[in-house]
């Protein structure tokens, strides 16, 4: 190392002063050298603080990562696996790749299992409609009904020219019970009137009855 000249008076120092030995001014390149110096022996392993610092939360990342992965719902074997398949798929792929992902049933080699498709019985629904509908007996809304969703199921031209036979049956019968209904709520308002008018006119009658001489 050279010697360095006092910035004051311009003699020389040795090499390693702070301050020059002729008049106590400081050096400083001198100082800037110890503080590098310094900084390298407090950092212990050569390499600037952020460095450590980003290689320390990487190393945490990484470690956190992988038990929250180990701690997850699949057996540990099961786990493991997919973990190192994992990261044997990233470092083969490279960072403009991703990773192919794998199944928890394709690491422990179990196969998927197919899911069943289950269907309606059609044939057992249209026979319980064409059953109400072909009642002789039964409420006429009802057979209405089961006429209409039969109709709309896909019916045969036969089976259409049935449905509007039974329909125009079950139309006819239904208004038909409508008009015996209305016919006995009128009756019931009139024999009403009627008892309303005998209750009130029988002290009038009786009146005149024995005023005609009746006991």
């Amino acid at each position: 190392m050279s010697a360095i000249a006092c910035p004051s008076c311009g003699i020389a120092s040795e090499p390693g002063d702070l301050f020059c030995g002729h008049c106590g001014a400081p050096l400083p390149m001198a100082r800037a050298r110890a503080a590098a110096a310094s900084a390298q022996r407090s950092s212990g392993c050569g390499c600037l603080g952020m460095g450590c610092l980003f290689l320390l939360v990487l190393g945490l990342a990484g470690g956190g990562g992988a038990v929250w992965y180990l701690a997850s719902g699949e057996g540990p074997e099961a786990r493991l696996d997919e973990l190192l398949d994992r990261i044997e798929g990233l470092t083969e792929a490279g960072p403009s790749k991703p990773a192919r992902p794998v199944s928890p049933a394709a690491s422990r080699g179990e196969a998927r299992p197919e899911r069943a498709e289950t269907r309606p019985n059609a044939s057992a629904e249209r026979a319980a409609l064409w059953q109400t509908a072909r009642a002789e007996k039964g409420p006429a809304a009802a057979r209405l009904v089961a006429l209409g969703r039969l109709a709309q199921s896909g019916a045969s031209e036969k089976e259409l020219q049935e449905i509007e036979a039974l329909q125009e049956k079950a139309f006819a019968e239904a208004t038909a019970a409508i008009e015996r209904e209305r016919a006995r709520r009128e009756s019931f308002v009139r024999e009403a009137a009627f008892g309303g008018w005998l209750r009130e006119s029988a002290p009038a009658a009786d009146a005149a009855w024995r005023a005609a001489g009746g006991r």
